[in-house]
């Protein structure tokens, strides 16, 4: 029984009565078995048959695989006092205050630490939760100044919608939480926030300047973590490019790879990475081709096999899909490196079939194929390349 039930801790021989609440416009509007059932007190909504208590098979919801993040936000409340006395960075732990802040709220935080530039809807995706409660605890979360937002019309996007990042003491929280000076969690983290001034201050305001890429990285990462579970997989990791970049040797030479976003992706009982690029097309052509070439060096240099990781190139059009294959293919010919683990698509396919649709492209191939076609195809070749 989850740490949100109703009866959590009370006598086995006095059961609590299960409650299960909804929307009732998303019951209306959706299928009643959908998942939009949560327990009073919870926001983690699921599939009516999965809240049954007949049904002994479905694993505890405290024990569901959750997105990895580095850092876990503790349990006890957490308050931002005006006084500073006793405090860390202007922050001390209270065991009640008027900006206590729950769970739902800490996880909230830390997703923006990570991942700036979140919507209310994505952030739903991600910690399982419809969108009007996370607008909610968002507000609170303005309110209290731990969370601000920028309101700017996103490319391909229709109307403004608001995106959230970290503000200052947002931050101090997470680094009370870890017992780190505010200042040195920032400056040697790889947390993002609004700190004007502080060491390490440019990695918020660098996601900024490219606000449209960073938006674009945002929404295709949020895209695969919602149809992968739809689809019965489960994405357990997602790395920004802060914390996805890796150092390796190739030829004796080191290298550094650092992609947009790293996820890790649970599929047929097997962990599965992928190294996320989004083009938008405004890269200058030799930058581009210096990261084509890292990528060449890092195959290159890799143990072949089913768990080598993929590459997932989207990119602006299929035109502009035709010119990255012909820049890619001569540092991977040069490296002789295998090519067949990079795969290539378009942004309004994804927006129109999603990605795990048919929509990807290998080196040399008219046709597109779905990600699973692409895994299943290289398992059975035994083989990480598609030559």
């Amino acid at each position: 029984m989850g740490a949100d039930d109703p009866g959590h801790g009370r006598p086995q021989e006095e059961p609590a009565t299960p409650s299960l609440l909804a929307e009732i416009d998303a019951v209306f509007s959706a299928d009643p078995l959908d998942a939009v059932w949560r327990r009073a007190g919870g926001v983690l909504e699921s599939p009516l048959a999965e809240r049954l208590a007949w049904r002994w098979t479905m694993p505890a919801e405290t024990a569901r695989p959750q997105l990895v993040l580095p850092l876990q936000l503790p349990e006890e409340p957490l308050s931002a006092p005006p006084g500073r006395n006793g405090s860390i960075g202007g922050l001390q732990r209270r065991s009640a205050a008027p900006q206590t802040i729950g769970a739902t709220e800490k996880r909230l935080l830390e997703w923006l630490g990570f991942h700036p530039l979140l919507t209310a809807d994505e952030l739903g995706v991600l910690v399982r939760a419809r969108e009007e409660p996370i607008r909610s605890r968002l507000a609170g979360l303005v309110d209290k100044g731990f969370v601000d937002r920028v309101e700017k019309q996103a490319e391909g996007e229709a109307s403004v919608e608001p995106r959230f990042f970290l503000t200052a003491e947002g931050l101090k929280l997470l680094a009370l939480r870890d017992g780190v000076p505010p200042r040195r969690y920032v400056r040697h983290g790889a947390v993002a926030a609004s700190v004007p001034a502080w060491p390490g201050d440019g990695r918020l305001r660098t996601l900024l300047r490219q606000f449209d890429h960073t938006v674009g990285v945002n929404r295709f990462v949020v895209r695969l973590v919602d149809d992968t579970r739809r689809h019965g997989s489960l994405v357990v990791r997602w790395l920004s490019a802060s914390e996805g970049a890796q150092r390796f040797i190739n030829g004796g030479t080191t290298h550094w790879l650092r992609p947009d976003a790293v996820v890790d992706m649970q599929w047929q009982g097997e962990l599965r990475r992928l190294y996320i690029e989004w083009d938008r097309g405004t890269m200058r052509w030799p930058k581009m081709k210096a990261k084509l070439r890292v990528y060449a060096a890092y195959y290159a240099s890799q143990v072949k096999g089913p768990s080598a990781p993929w590459t997932l190139i989207v990119t602006t059009a299929p035109a502009r899909e035709t010119v990255l294959w012909q820049a890619l293919d001569l540092p991977f010919a040069e490296a002789q490196a295998p090519i067949g683990r990079v795969l290539t698509s378009v942004a309004s396919l994804i927006d129109s079939f999603g990605s795990l649709g048919s929509v990807w492209r290998s080196r040399g191939a008219d046709a597109r194929v779905s990600l699973a076609g692409f895994v299943l195809l290289a398992e059975m070749r035994n083989q990480s390349d598609g030559h």
